[in-house]
């Protein structure tokens, strides 16, 4: 089957029914101003999957998802740029349980049904008190245009965003 692909405009935010929304917490610094904190969100049930890796030491958000994954479809993902939440042992794991809960109360959710990624330095702590204050905003803000900030978010090293977003059509699929 040759299907034709057209690239379109709104990275992780296009798609209809997903919400998207980033906001600046000052993780790995507490004076900077870059986006490093985003929410992804699907207003209905919907299928999911995730990709892990293999090696036996596993961030805690990594654990966090496959637990969450395990249990059914997640409708959300939390992620986060500037600390990785790796090698931080059980505080870890309760802090990335946390960024789940903070967003399943106003999204009337399970924790179960959100996913949480981190990247950055690792081994040191999430520094939770600067998250605490923008659980609210990061809700607040969801919408259908900001794809483009959930990219920008999750930016470490890169000198870029990157992101996609595709549009084909299946016929009566």
């Amino acid at each position: 089957m040759d299907l034709p692909i057209t690239r379109i405009k709104g990275g992780v935010g296009a798609p209809l029914g997903f919400l998207t929304s980033a906001v600046s917490c000052g993780i790995k610094n507490p004076d900077a101003t870059r986006l490093d904190l985003a929410l992804i969100y699907s207003e209905k049930p919907c299928a999911s999957a995730g990709t892990f890796t293999t090696n036996r030491v596993k961030a805690a958000p990594v654990r966090v998802s496959q637990t969450h994954l395990r249990k059914g479809n997640l409708r959300a993902v939390i992620a986060n740029s500037g600390n990785a939440n790796a090698c931080t042992g059980v505080q870890g794991i309760r802090d990335a349980n946390a960024m789940c809960d903070a967003v399943a109360k106003p999204l009337k959710l399970k924790r179960s049904e959100i996913g949480v990624a981190s990247t950055g330095v690792i081994g040191l702590p999430m520094p939770m008190m600067r998250l605490e204050p923008k659980y609210d905003e990061l809700v607040e803000r969801l919408g259908a245009k900001n794809g483009s900030d959930v990219a920008n978010a999750i930016i470490t090293s890169d000198t870029h965003a990157k992101e996609i977003a595709i549009s084909f059509d299946l016929g009566e699929h």
